[in-house]
């Protein structure tokens, strides 16, 4: 009867270690998450001169990249971050091209708005660009909240403004936000949108146009100011790496992968820690790389930006040094 009792006894110890050691992987699990936010595809199928931007060149550069993506160990989840088709023609022709593309991609995936994809004919709407993307976060609304990974809210806005390149994000969209924010204020929070939210800085020089701005940028920040759960924004629009820090927020700009220097990056994030690896990835096509390297410099917006010496361009679409860090702390 003893031995029964000691038998039992070394089981159920055994039990409870093992289930120990589940729920303390689960939770370690939890408390990491792996995305990529890729911005500005301008996905195209149409015939049109590249200028600084690879359009002719987009279709074989994303499925070129969407088979990286799905080489990514543990890659959690993508947002495709808006302007993903080029859409001269305002008509979304490179549209089914586009959606052919996408069901190669073995992780899941949201959607947001950029100006490009509300560039329309006057017959058209926003309607006929999100129909396309109901399973992947424009159910009912041009904007969403996703949880990928317990714990990890991502929040993806609409700063899309029809047939304009500056952003904005409407009244009724930051009640919204206001609600959801307040509703999770244990998770870690991560918002995305198309338009920066902060002006991009390149040694005291910012970028010469405005509609590259989020019109309601202040409005925004004083919002997102009042919860401390909102760890990082990420945007696109800009084709740059950009990071900087305000407060506890880390605002990130991400890089296109159809203009010079033709990069994304796979976000490693860990909420304990509050630390988040970065790591940046090229195409693989060394001479469009060069191609569009050289199309940047001799490029009009080189010129705008620098008329004295368009090269300084690319310093500016690489970033400084904090923006090409490979570890960020939130905390420090």
């Amino acid at each position: 009867m003893y031995k029964l009792y000691k038998t039992v006894l070394l089981g159920l110890t055994l039990l409870i270690i093992g289930l120990n050691l589940i729920f303390n992987i689960a939770e370690a699990k939890q408390k990491k998450f792996k995305m990529v936010f890729l911005p500005d595809i301008h996905f195209s199928t149409e015939n049109k001169k590249d200028g600084w931007v690879l359009y002719n060149e987009s279709f074989v550069i994303f499925q070129d990249v969407i088979s990286d993506l799905n080489k990514i160990k543990d890659l959690d989840f993508i947002v495709l971050g808006g302007d993903l088709l080029e859409n001269k023609n305002k008509n979304l022709e490179s549209m089914p091209t586009f959606l052919d593309s996408l069901q190669f991609l073995q992780a899941p995936y949201n959607v947001i708005l950029g100006d490009r994809d509300v560039d329309l004919e006057k017959k058209m709407g926003k309607f006929d660009f999100t129909r396309e993307f109901k399973r992947h976060g424009l159910k009912n609304n041009t904007y969403w909240q996703a949880e990928p990974v317990k714990g990890f809210l991502l929040v993806g806005l609409d700063t899309s403004v029809a047939n304009s390149k500056y952003g904005e994000i409407q009244f009724e969209q930051l009640l919204w936000l206001n609600n959801v924010l307040d509703d999770n204020k244990d998770k870690f929070i991560i918002i995305l949108m198309h338009h920066p939210a902060i002006k991009i800085h390149y040694k005291t020089k910012s970028h010469p146009d405005k509609s590259f701005m989020l019109a309601n940028a202040m409005r925004f920040r004083a919002l997102i100011a009042n919860y401390p759960q909102v760890k990082m924004v990420i945007s696109g629009h800009h084709h740059v790496s950009y990071a900087e820090k305000r407060g506890n927020i880390l605002y990130m700009s991400m890089p296109s992968i159809v203009t010079y220097p033709n990069e994304y990056k796979v976000l490693n994030i860990d909420s304990k820690s509050n630390r988040i690896d970065v790591e940046t990835k090229k195409i693989r096509f060394k001479q469009l790389i060069k191609k569009a390297k050289n199309d940047l410099i001799n490029s009009k917006y080189a010129i705008k930006y620098n008329p004295r010496n368009p090269k300084k361009i690319l310093d500016f679409q690489k970033g400084e040094k904090f923006s090409r860090k490979k570890r960020y702390y939130l905390y420090k």
